[in-house]
């Protein structure tokens, strides 16, 4: 059954927000909560669509910026790896003070470990973890469709820096390779800017050629 994949680039740092829905069966999932809930709130209704979960590809405040109201309008819970939660905890007010922002952190839901799958329809979502912008950064992948969601692990023509706390450079060229085991066709949704695919990153991103 084909998955539609619609982007919302919204927050602070205009991170992607993505509703991944099954067409036949409208069954949903929200990918990052940095911005925008109202507006995937309206697409979820116009479509008529049962989101299930959100899944937050690491702890940063602008992936999870409005997480608490994702949470509360959709009706669902978030998960997030364990390895971030001390990031999200450390990092909110640090990230948000840089925009002269105050307000209290949100709790980001449910933990995982190591490397789960979730169930969307009649795909299975798999985690695979990513470590280096963050401890616990994850991809998820939708192997039926080849499409994968990156997060701020890898970009077009970039990747996630790892000057920040908690930041890894050997772990990332690490989660990179991973990620370039992928086949070349794999549609890549990054946590900000426009997609690519593996194939066009191996060919032409400079980080790629350094791991």
């Amino acid at each position: 059954m084909p998955i539609s994949v619609k982007v919302f680039p919204f927050g602070l740092l205009r991170s992607n927000v993505y509703l991944v829905f099954e067409e036949e069966t409208g069954e949903a999932l929200v990918i990052d909560a940095g911005g925008g809930t109202q507006y995937v709130l309206r697409e979820v209704r116009k479509r008529d669509l049962k989101p299930k979960f959100i899944l937050l590809t690491h702890g940063h405040f602008d992936h999870t910026f409005e997480v608490a109201e994702f949470r509360k309008v959709l009706g669902i819970d978030s998960y997030i790896h364990e390895k971030d939660l001390k990031v999200h905890e450390t990092m909110w007010d640090l990230g948000l003070s840089a925009f002269g922002i105050k307000m209290p952190r949100p709790e980001v839901g449910r933990c995982f470990d190591d490397e789960p799958s979730f169930e969307l329809g009649s795909h299975i979502v798999k985690v695979i973890h990513t470590p280096g912008h963050t401890p616990g950064s994850v991809c998820y992948f939708l192997p039926d469709e080849r499409i994968l969601f990156t997060g701020d692990t890898l970009f077009q023509g970039s990747i996630g820096r790892t000057d920040l706390p908690g930041g890894d450079p050997t772990a990332i060229r690490s989660s990179l390779r991973k990620l370039m085991s992928l086949g070349d066709e794999t549609v890549v949704y990054p946590g900000h800017g426009g997609k690519t695919t593996i194939g066009v990153e191996r060919r032409t991103n400079p980080f790629i050629s350094r791991i």
